[in-house]
């Protein structure tokens, strides 16, 4: 029997968005669940991985408790949520790895929410919270940005299968967002990775050049490529920051240097290092939305960002 819809997890806000030919809406149960889960999370929001204990394994094959209880890793949430066809019609054959993915992990960026479908799994930990991108957003706001990137999704072709992996990836991780990270690089080094994604969608996608003046394109330079191709206007002062964002990376990648500090150290997330973060952050939020075609008018109220348009 064909699947006419999913459950979806977990948005503290009852929102109601449309996205493309689909809907997310509350379960008629929402309250109820949103009420259990804040019981569960701790008080920032955050729900984390239930506790086990750790256990050792024998020689002969048996396992005995080792240990005190720890959180785990994957885990299951209720859904607060389902997504479903406009028309109520069946869900495409491969909603679940296609659409259904770039749909859910589409809202969940926007909404700096974990969006899961019923069967999958949170990792570490989750946010029962909603906080979008850029504010003040309207329920249709949300749902055009969000349809804007679902159509780009289906405008990629099938073939080769990696262009699309790439996209959804890009989705999944800015929708994982910040709260699965311990220390101020982690996240940091994730959103590089989504930048180079990003450049390399740029460029395959909307035409942006890899060579200017006869040059390739190298590191230290995307950035500005990409904005500029964007239409992501820069100061003066953004340009330092370009520059800080360059040298950490290339220290982080070929030195394990976080501006010249051992990322082991504690004093790390306490220092000026989370602002890299930040700003890398907002400048992908932007980018990624613009690749998608949202105007930049739609992109002024991003929060973590000071890149203007």
């Amino acid at each position: 029997m064909p699947t006419t819809s999913h459950f979806v997890g977990i948005l503290r806000s009852p929102r109601t968005v449309r996205v493309g030919d689909y809907v997310l809406e509350p379960r008629d149960e929402h309250a109820a669940i949103v009420e259990a889960l804040e019981r569960v999370s701790d008080g920032e929001g955050m729900i984390h991985a239930p506790r086990i204990v750790p256990h050792l394994v024998r020689t002969d094959g048996t396992e005995v408790p080792n240990g005190q209880p720890r959180p785990g890793y994957f885990f299951q949430l209720e859904p607060t949520h389902l997504i479903r066809r406009a028309d109520r019609g069946p869900l495409p054959a491969d909603f679940e790895v296609a659409e259904g993915r770039a749909t859910v992990w589409a809202v969940g960026f926007l909404l700096r929410a974990r969006l899961m479908l019923e069967h999958w799994y949170f990792d570490y930990r989750a946010p029962l919270r909603d906080k979008p991108v850029f504010a003040p957003i309207s329920d249709p706001e949300l749902g055009e940005a969000a349809t804007r990137v679902l159509e780009f999704f289906r405008g990629l072709p099938p073939d080769p299968p990696k262009k699309r992996k790439r996209f959804l990836n890009v989705l999944w991780m800015k929708a994982r967002g910040d709260c699965v990270y311990t220390w101020a690089w982690e996240p940091f080094i994730t959103e590089y990775a989504i930048l180079d994604a990003l450049w390399r969608v740029g460029v395959e996608e909307r035409g942006v050049p890899e060579r200017v003046n006869g040059k390739k394109v190298g590191h230290g330079q995307r950035i500005q490529v990409l904005a500029d191709a964007m239409s992501l206007h820069r100061c003066t002062r953004e340009e330092a920051w370009i520059q800080r964002l360059v040298r950490a990376r290339n220290d982080l990648f070929h030195e394990a240097l976080f501006e010249a500090v051992d990322p082991k150290k504690d004093d790390v997330a306490h220092s000026n290092n989370p602002q890299l973060y930040h700003r890398l952050s907002g400048l992908t939020d932007r980018l990624l939305l613009r690749l998608c075609g949202v105007e930049p008018d739609v992109l002024r109220g991003f929060a973590t960002s000071a890149w203007g348009h």
